[in-house]
């Protein structure tokens, strides 16, 4: 709910952010990591204040300058490695601003010119203090690539798409660099598309320099929805999340457009990236308003201890959050963050449901409003949202679901009675039971959300970047029934793992073991 008032190396990182010219903005994303690699630079801290003073170096690139750069083509057009020639029309006090000569033959010198300069003074007053303040200095532990502490950023002809990528092998130490494809600098790409944006392009390579800060702190593989989310943090940072601009494609104050796919496609694992042209976009979504959720409840801190964490993944998170004096299991929090996606209810146990700077909750879901209901089988993928709300349904009711063991079925029930929001988070599991069956309750409801996701029964340890290979991804195929009362539908009740959650009374199963109860609005 929106307050106004208040490695051996990563291989290619990429963010997507593209525009079709005929059909509005799209985004993608690619990243690739070495899963086998133990290497590992602990960090130091740096910050904007603590500088290296570029009086140190001999500056050797000159306006006008023309290098021959190497270039990744963009995920969904294929195709191999190729090079372009392009020319050096902006430097400022932390960058070099290349433009491909292609994009000057095609849009005009003045225009070029103009853009260049641009993006040079959005990164200069915005992207580099605000992200270098907050995140770390691009030098990080590893050092200076090229002797030069100006960012290169290079803008790639494109007469499609706007969309750009950082490619994180120029690390020294990475297996691949010095093979054909590494440029040697601190460098970002992006891609222009059919009319260049410079406020668009500037928020890509804000995304992708945070990126470029967290690969010389830290080399290991972390969770791609941290690594994603925090690049999404930096772009809504350094103040491109605002209304004004063209990034947010008129959505709510401080989030990208791209948390509309994830609204539309919740279904998608927080743990997985899994690599496919109709849920892609939403991974960024997703990754996005975890780290929102993450630091609107306990602190922007928790980023910057993130990036320092030896641990990676789910017990890094676990770890920072105890380092901060907090108790809560990556599981309890993943529940927590699943419930203000649902609702986005601040009134309720001091906002903890709610995200306090944007307006946010899933379009997607499944409404139920005539008992008994069931469903034909549908994927699960592992730590993804599913929806269910059942309008007007009977005090009593029921929910069977097929038992995907070894996992858990992790559940919140919110529901909205007589007596206003009550909210129950539970796990439901068994090793050896067919179906898994819970018991709902309360007193006249009006409405109820029962959202559901397939979970460890303990801090997750797996988890992978992107990857196209399907048979990497967790996922299984479940099928669940509502019905009336507190009956069994199975003619065997010991064929099913039973789970009661009594929402109207004083015992409430809950991991705190505490019911709450909020008025009624």
């Amino acid at each position: 709910m929106l307050n106004r008032y208040k490695r051996k190396t990563l291989l290619i990182t990429l963010l997507f952010i593209g525009i079709l010219a005929s059909s509005g903005i799209q985004s993608a994303s690619t990243t690739c990591f070495d899963k086998d690699s133990q290497y590992y630079v602990s960090s130091g801290t740096s910050t904007f204040n603590q500088q290296i003073s570029t009086s140190q170096f001999e500056l050797e690139d000159s306006f006008g300058d023309q290098l021959t750069f190497w270039i990744y083509p963009w995920i969904f057009r294929g195709g191999e490695l190729y090079q372009i020639n392009a020319t050096l029309l902006a430097i400022g006090e932390w960058c070099y601003v290349y433009i491909d000569n292609a994009t000057i033959d095609r849009w005009g010198y003045n225009e070029s010119l103009t853009l260049c300069t641009e993006v040079r003074d959005d990164f200069d007053t915005l992207s580099y203090p605000n992200t270098v303040n907050f995140f770390g200095h691009p030098d990080g532990v590893v050092g200076d690539i090229d002797g030069d502490p100006k960012i290169t950023l290079l803008i790639v002809d494109d007469d499609l798409y706007c969309n750009g990528y950082y490619y994180g092998n120029d690390i020294p130490g990475s297996f691949f660099y010095d093979i054909p494809g590494v440029n040697h600098r601190e460098i970002i790409h992006v891609f222009s598309g059919e009319n260049p944006d410079s406020s668009l392009l500037s928020a890509v390579l804000a995304h992708e320099f945070s990126h470029l800060i967290w690969d010389n702190y830290e080399l290991t593989l972390e969770m791609i929805s941290i690594y994603e989310g925090y690049a999404c943090y930096a772009t809504y940072n350094s103040g491109y999340l605002s209304l004004d601009n063209s990034l947010t494609s008129g959505n709510s104050l401080n989030r990208s457009w791209y948390t509309n796919d994830f609204s539309l496609h919740p279904e998608v694992s927080l743990l997985f990236w899994y690599e496919e042209l109709q849920t892609f976009y939403a991974h960024y979504g997703k990754s996005e308003l975890f780290i929102f959720y993450l630091v609107e409840k306990y602190g922007e801190e928790l980023l910057e201890d993130l990036k320092q964490e030896d641990i990676d993944g789910p017990a890094g998170i676990e770890t920072a959050l105890s380092n901060a004096g907090y108790d809560i299991t990556f599981n309890d929090l993943f529940l927590d963050w699943v419930t203000a996606c649902t609702i986005d209810e601040e009134e309720i146990e001091d906002g903890l449901y709610s995200f306090e700077n944007t307006d946010f909750t899933i379009h997607k879901k499944a409404i139920i409003d005539t008992l008994p209901f069931t469903t034909d089988f549908k994927e699960y993928y592992a730590y993804g949202i599913d929806i269910k709300k059942l309008t007007n349904p009977p005090d009593k009711f029921t929910m069977e679901i097929t038992n995907p063991h070894p996992y858990s079925i992790g559940i919140s029930a919110i529901i909205y009675d007589e007596n206003g929001w009550s909210i129950t988070q539970t796990m439901n599991a068994d090793e050896n039971d067919e179906k898994l069956v819970s018991f709902f309750s309360g007193e006249n409801i009006e409405f109820a959300y029962i959202v559901t996701s397939m979970m460890n029964q303990s801090t997750p340890t797996y988890y992978l970047g992107k990857t196209d290979n399907r048979e990497e991804v967790p996922v299984k195929s479940l099928k669940y029934s509502f019905m009336e009362g507190h009956e069994k539908a199975s003619s065997n009740i010991l064929g099913s793992s039973i789970l009661l959650i009594l929402l109207s009374t004083i015992i409430v199963m809950r991991r705190r073991n505490v019911k709450y109860t909020y008025p009624s609005k």
